[in-house]
């Protein structure tokens, strides 16, 4: 076998992916729609960089709130099965990162922040 290989499940081969082969039922993002998806001194990467600093800590699941109030009608507190059980939504999207790479035709899947809104009743 010649070339890298690469099993890693976020590497992305060949061309990238374009918005009129996605699935129905999933928001596209409109800059997926630009003839010139990577900005002006970006590149783009197949794979998917890690970068942080210091130590990533770990989140004990059977304790973890997620808590909406404030100005709002209905103060919302979650736990990580509750937050778990919420409609979830699909976006298609690409990523550009301040440190000049771009991964083109990305999917992102979770609560959509305009459904905790929704519940919550956010006051103007």
């Amino acid at each position: 076998m010649s070339g890298p290989v690469n099993d890693d499940p976020k590497y992305q081969s060949g061309a990238p992916l374009r918005p009129e082969n996605v699935p129905s039922g999933v928001i596209i993002s409109p800059d997926t729609h630009r003839e010139l998806r990577i900005p002006a001194g970006q590149s783009r990467t197949r794979k998917w960089p890690v970068l942080h600093y210091g130590h990533v800590p770990t989140i004990d699941l059977a304790t973890w709130r997620f808590e909406v109030k404030g100005l709002v009608n209905s103060p919302l507190s979650f736990s990580w099965e509750e937050f778990q059980q919420l409609p979830r939504v699909t976006v298609f999207s690409d990523f550009h990162c301040v440190t000049r790479w771009s991964r083109l035709g990305n999917y992102w899947e979770g609560v959509s922040v305009q459904e905790i809104m929704r519940l919550a009743g956010v006051r103007p």
